[in-house]
């Protein structure tokens, strides 16, 4: 091992670790590119509108050679990646099988280019999709935004900035690293004991700023309204998709669109997954973590089995690696093979080193010491930001998922009877081709009941329409609760060349996370409707419950839960 390494060498920076240190862009420079870029400032429009299949297929094939820098082919990877997956995922009861040439041609070049599949993935929704409110102020969670979303909400900004946030806390621990490999040749224990101190910290961090997605990211809004949007096509039998997607102009080349090979011929990718984030995958490398295919039993994972598990494949999280960058994975790989700290902790710590330098020098002894327990700290406080992960998946995917889409089913008796809003305490007169005030009042039990039943009222032939033009009559904390699959199209405005559709969508058909009965129940007792039991501090998740896909495509949860099984069998116990 050398302490030579730089992070330099593999596009990591001291500055913003696996995030880019030069600022995204927020446009494409080169006028070729228009296209793109035209029909990226009305996205969210043309996915409500269900508009974007006609004018995706409309592009011309463009040629990728006149993308000159970094930040230009990363922002077109993110674009291409945001159309594809609105072009598939935008219609639920029409998902597309294939990718258009417009798309397909020019992503799967960038893609291989750049070392990644062409797919949506934490680099192209995180690392590459952000930017400094404030140039001059520190790398944090509260001084970032989004560039890009699919639904314009603040749920799914936020979503994607707490991952964000966590890889710009880790900058810290990743800096250390050529101090840590140097501390190890030199077996300097008290500059590992620092260093393991510090990455304790950041990892404390990490897990706090995780536990801040429930600030501005509601379960509901994730599950039914993002979460969509980020699957892959690797899995999806029942979403749609039995053989994945063909990618048209690339797979296809002089082949009849009717012949079956072409199933053969189809990509199969896991969609965007925190797996993908490189910072956890350096939290594990450092501290030797061993991960190995999803099922393996305890005992098949014990030590004197280790090699010959890890030689079998299946491994989540190395697979994952393929989504990275490419010299974001070689960093990870030169990790893999060269970082031995769990086993000079191991030796150094070992019963019979320590007895022979118990009499001849207790100092050294007690500095050993405090490497073990510090080490052992670091493994515990992975274990813990893993246990957070658990719970926020089962928050928000596993709890709505069981619920159904009705965001009536998530409330008590007492919830849904004050979820009825009362009238106006002074007259209102209704504008021009707005409803009577007593038509709207009297139809609220209906519309209630109609989401309930997940079937509109009778005598209510339009629910979008009665409910938009409740915003002149009630205030908006209340109204965002109604409408809750059906978007608002902007032909029901006045003036629809004026319509702010993420404002449609996403602050009037939403779920408020601010409204108290409904959103306090799920965030002081998440696991009160039988989702999960507590068991000894760890969380446990019913029967029922266990078999859910996440959007890489795996059985997220018997994954997650074996992967921090593995974290706590990395503890080294005294002797």
């Amino acid at each position: 091992m050398s302490s030579a390494i730089r992070l330099e060498d593999y596009d990591v920076s001291p500055i913003t670790g696996f995030l880019p240190e030069e600022p995204a862009l927020t446009r494409l420079p080169n006028p070729y590119y228009e296209p793109w870029e035209r029909i990226n400032d009305n996205l969210q429009a043309f996915i409500i509108t269900r508009k974007l299949w006609v004018q995706v297929e409309k592009l011309p094939v463009l040629e990728t050679d006149q993308l000159s820098t970094m930040p230009e082919k990363r922002r077109a990877f993110t674009l291409l990646a945001f159309f594809a997956h609105a072009y598939i995922w935008g219609d639920r009861h029409d998902v597309r099988d294939y990718l258009p040439a417009p798309i397909a041609v020019p992503w799967v070049r960038l893609a291989d280019e750049m070392e990644m599949k062409p797919i949506i993935c934490s680099p192209s929704v995180v690392s590459w999709n952000w930017r400094k409110l404030d140039p001059e102020s520190p790398l944090e969670l509260d001084n970032m935004t989004v560039l890009q979303t699919f639904t314009g909400s603040t749920d799914e900004a936020w979503f994607y900035l707490i991952t964000g946030a966590v890889e710009a806390r880790a900058v810290e621990l990743f800096r250390r690293i050529p101090g840590i490999f140097e501390a190890i040749e030199k077996e300097d224990h008290q500059a590992l004991v620092e260093h393991l101190g510090v990455f304790h910290a950041v990892l404390s961090d990490c897990t706090h700023i995780l536990e801040r997605m429930y600030e501005q990211c509601d379960p509901y809004v994730f599950y039914w309204k993002i979460h969509p949007f980020l699957a892959g096509w690797n899995n999806m039998k029942s979403a749609g998709l039995p053989h994945g997607v063909l990618y048209h102009g690339v797979d296809d080349i002089d082949m009849d669109p009717d012949d079956p090979c072409l199933n053969s011929r189809r990509r199969r990718y896991a969609g965007g997954s925190a797996a993908q984030a490189s910072g956890v995958h350096v939290f594990d490398i450092l501290l030797g973590v061993q991960h190995y295919p999803t099922g393996l039993s305890k005992t098949e994972r014990s030590d004197d089995k280790r090699k010959d598990a890890k030689l079998q494949g299946g491994n989540f999280l190395e697979a994952m690696r393929t989504y990275m960058p490419g010299p974001h994975r070689r960093f990870l790989e030169y990790l893999d093979r060269n970082c031995r700290l769990r086993d000079y902790v191991l030796t150094a710590t070992g019963a019979s080193v320590l007895d022979d330098l118990r009499v001849r020098d207790p100092a050294e002894v007690a500095l050993r010491t405090q490497l073990l327990q510090v080490y052992n700290a670091c493994v515990a406080q992975v274990r813990a930001f893993r246990d957070s992960h658990i719970k926020m998946v089962t928050r928000y995917i596993v709890s709505p998922a069981r619920k159904g889409p009705s965001l009536v089913n998530m409330m008590t008796p007492q919830a849904k009877q004050d979820f009825r809003p009362s009238p106006p305490t002074t007259p209102i007169t209704p504008a021009p081709g707005q409803l009577p005030l007593d038509d709207v009042v009297s139809d609220t039990p209906a519309v209630l009941e109609s989401m309930e039943s997940q079937t509109p009222p009778e005598g209510i032939s339009n629910l979008s329409s009665r409910l938009t033009h409740l915003t002149s009559l009630f205030s908006l904390q209340r109204l965002r609760n109604y409408v809750v699959n059906e978007p608002i199209s902007p032909a029901l405005t006045p003036d629809s060349s004026s319509v702010d559709f993420s404002a449609h969508l996403h602050d009037s058909a939403i779920p408020s996370r601010h409204t108290p009965d409904v959103y306090n129940n799920l965030q002081s007792n998440p696991l009160s409707a039988g989702i999960a039991d507590q068991c000894e501090g760890a969380l446990t998740l019913k029967t029922k419950s266990q078999h859910v896909v996440g959007s890489g495509g795996t059985d997220a949860m018997k994954f997650l839960k074996q992967v921090r099984d593995e974290t706590k069998e990395a503890q080294i116990q005294p002797m």
